[in-house]
């Protein structure tokens, strides 16, 4: 008998309130087994397993105002809608539903690789290879029938395009990749149901905003936004980050207005030179595993905390490194409260793009495949285009940072 080995393609984080006033933090992964696992990352508990699926999961979203609700995509082009229920404590029962099944047209085709769920429209957007497809969700209760989507979103051009990154920028804006475009793109998702004619099924949208990028063949390269502080994130096959500042364009961003705007990164974090301990020979195999022996790795995904302050990215070669923004000696010395604050990270998404004033900190992980605090790796001496580390790591510093998006659960 053959048995399918688990791996974790993707997750996603929700509150739910377990008893009255008490929340908790939940967590969903999935993946290659095909199942969704609920996992309470306090306790280290798996409570349950949710079957529905026929094919690898390869993408999920909570809803952002119904905490239960959960967005689930494979790797078929499948859509399923759950309500996870809450559980009780200290046993951890639950009653979990599955609500609806929803289809992209070009089943078996192209795989789900990123969900959208826009509250204000009642609007889930799914992103594939071959497209972007919505439906309306208004009802959440149990449906019997799979419904195919209402609209499929047309770029406007004359070639086959393979869509491989999808995030929400605002209440109405939506950005995209397209594979060897060069470009991130955005687009007002109220001037597409505007442009809508009726139940017309192909809407045609229009870009509103192009961010300059890597020109690369390379795909899924995800792209990723911090929407209260209008920072857009992607990485690259280069090993680079691009950070770009999107917040004073976001008021242009509706239906009404139809301002264009090209924007260029505020910085490109390349990828650093690295070393052990102060000596970049001692570990051979850690360094290879780093630079994956004669390249940069590829940065598939990045994210940023509320505050502005950390960058966490994971590569191709099974690292998760961890960028810490340090300000400038005069902004630490004229605003010391307001190291952690929305306020003073939205000043460091301006003094970001300067040169020599930002400090990082890149953690390392195992390059097992298998993240944790407990595996990680201190690195000393990390500088890159006058980004350098400002103290050493080791694994007992890292006992005092809260890596919890960083756990991994053995199946």
């Amino acid at each position: 008998m053959f048995i399918l080995k688990q791996e974790f393609y993707t997750i996603a984080w929700t509150t739910v309130e377990v008893e009255a006033g008490k929340c908790t933090n939940i967590l969903a992964a999935a993946g290659r087994m095909r199942e969704i696992r609920l996992l309470h990352p306090e306790q280290l508990v798996c409570y349950a397993e949710m079957k529905g699926h026929t094919e690898d999961i390869t993408a999920m979203i909570f809803h952002q105002t119904q905490s239960t609700i959960l967005f689930s995509g494979d790797s078929k082009a499948s859509v399923i809608v759950w309500d996870i229920g809450v559980p009780s404590v200290p046993d951890y029962k639950t009653r979990y539903q599955l609500l609806m099944r929803l289809r992209c047209p070009r089943l078996d085709v192209n795989p789900v690789l990123n969900l959208v769920f826009l509250p204000h429209y009642a609007y889930l957007i799914a992103g594939c290879e071959d497209g972007l497809f919505a439906w309306k969700v208004t009802d959440l209760r149990l449906e019997k029938r799979e419904r195919e989507p209402d609209m499929e979103l047309k770029l406007d051009v004359d070639h086959e395009v393979c869509i491989d990154a999808l995030a929400q920028l605002s209440d109405n804006a939506l950005v995209i990749k397209v594979v060897e475009s060069g470009e991130i793109m955005v687009f007002d998702f109220a001037s597409v149901l505007e442009r809508r004619k009726g139940l017309q099924r192909l809407v045609p949208i229009e870009m509103r905003g192009h961010l300059l990028w890597q020109k690369t063949d390379e795909i899924y390269i995800n792209v990723s936004v911090r929407q209260n502080l209008g920072a857009v994130l992607c990485g690259d096959n280069e090993g680079s980050i691009w950070i770009y500042d999107l917040d004073p364009y976001l008021d242009d961003l509706h239906a009404s207005s139809r301002k264009k705007f090209h924007v260029k990164p505020i910085k490109i974090l390349e990828w650093p030179e690295c070393s052990v301990q102060g000596n970049r020979d001692e570990d051979q195999q850690l360094k290879e595993s780093i630079t994956s022996g004669f390249r940069n790795p590829v940065v598939n995904s990045v994210e940023m905390s509320s505050d502005g302050y950390y960058l966490a990215a994971v590569t191709d070669n099974n690292l998760v490194c961890i960028w810490r923004y340090a300000p400038p000696p005069q902004q630490q010395q004229s605003q010391p409260q307001q190291a952690y604050h929305t306020q003073a990270a939205q000043s460091m998404l301006g003094t970001v793009g300067q040169q020599g004033s930002t400090a990082v900190r890149l953690l390392a992980s195992s390059s097992s495949g298998s993240v944790s605090t407990a595996g990680a790796t201190g690195l000393t001496t990390i500088a890159s285009d006058n980004l350098t580390m400002d103290s050493v790591l080791t694994q007992a510093d890292l006992s005092h940072i809260d890596l919890s998006n960083t756990h991994t659960f053995s199946a």
